[in-house]
Order: C-alpha cells, then sequence, then structure tokens
C-alpha cells in the first residue's frame, strides 16, 4: 500500500527509528530531510509478523486503555509511574518546542518539572472530549485527544490537543512520541 503525505525532519527521524537502518539505506533518507512524496507504510511501521489480520476492536481497546492508563498515572502525581507509560527512547514535540529523552530515567525528570507545574496550577485530572484512535499495522497507532485539565475545585486549567504515535512493546502499548497542539487541530483519524 503507498501512502502519500508530507513529512517533516522531526517524521522522517521517528520513522527511521522505528524502521531502523534499513529503511534509510533503502529510501537514502536522512533525518534533515524534508520529503514530499510517496512512503511504503509498510517501512515505517513493519509488516505483520503472523501475515494475518489485526484483532482490530480489541487492539483500539487495548490503546485506548493504554492512554487512559498514562492519563489516570498523570493525575496520580507519581513521575517514575509516567515515564513507564512511554518507550525510551520518547520524543516530544509542542509549540514551544521538541525533546527527545533517551532514557526512562529522563523521561521520568521530565514529568517531575511538568506535574509541579500542573501541582501549582491546582491540577486534579483530566477528561476527553474527543478521542480518535487509529492502527497503523500490528505494532503501531496513532491516536489525537482533545483534553480538558480540571482544577481540584472543579473548574477547568483549558483544553488542549495531543497527538500520540504509540508502539506495541512486550505485549503492551506505550507512547513513543506526545505532540502538543492545539485543540482544533486533533485528527480525526478512526
Amino acid at each position: 500500500m503507498n501512502v502519500y503525505f508530507w513529512a517533516t525532519p522531526a517524521v522522517i527521524s521517528l520513522a527511521m527509528m522505528l524502521s531502523g537502518p534499513s529503511m534509510a539505506e533503502q529510501k537514502q533518507l536522512k533525518p534533515t530531510d524534508a520529503l514530499v512524496g510517496r512512503i511504503i507504510l509498510a517501512d515505517v511501521v513493519g509488516q505483520s509478523a503472523t501475515g494475518g489480520p489485526v484483532e482490530h476492536q480489541s487492539e483500539l481497546a487495548a490503546v485506548e486503555r493504554a492512554l487512559r492508563s498514562y492519563y489516570d498515572t498523570v493525575a496520580g502525581g507519581d513521575a517514575a509511574a509516567v515515564a513507564q507509560c512511554f518507550t525510551a527512547p520518547a520524543t516530544f514535540l509542542t509549540p514551544h518546542g521538541s525533546s527527545t529523552a533517551a532514557t526512562t530515567a529522563l523521561i521520568e525528570t521530565s514529568f517531575v518539572a511538568i506535574l509541579r507545574g500542573f501541582k501549582a496550577q491546582g491540577y486534579s485530572h483530566s477528561t476527553w472530549s474527543e478521542a480518535h484512535v487509529k492502527l497503523l499495522g500490528d505494532t503501531t497507532a496513532l491516536a489525537s485527544l482533545m483534553v480538558v485539565r480540571h482544577r481540584t475545585d472543579g473548574s477547568e486549567i483549558g483544553t488542549f490537543g495531543f497527538t500520540y504515535l504509540l508502539r506495541k512493546i512486550d505485549g503492551g502499548w506505550k507512547i513513543a512520541v506526545l505532540i502538543g497542539h492545539p485543540p482544533g487541530d486533533v485528527l480525526r483519524v478512526d
């Protein structure tokens, strides 16, 4: 199957990270390339190990459970537990910048600061006002959410958009890429 899209250098780097060096060698891509054109989807997300159909509904539910667990863990305020919801390395892209945390310890360090900021705002929990999940093969999923953050007094902190690329590792789904964006830019991929 051929998929047409515009890929930023960050997306190319992510595709190379997920697929390993063979994609970079075959396509002669560098992380600094901007690409308009055709990429073979199997190069990016991999082929089914069994060649059979993915148990679609079950996997969609598993991805959603992984994301709900992440949000519940954030609400619990434990940075070490939050870090376990991610692959290492993990990439974070927001309107304010981007970073890659190479290890689980670095992911935890990042969330110590994030959770401290949430606590200062009186953060209690988040709810989803919109959620869209698309499986991209057996081991990759794209999820895009509109999230409302709430304070302990019941008031709203604000509404945010987040898009995630998740990877199935050892039978469980983990976040590989977190992208923060305006809530109006949520991808309706399902």
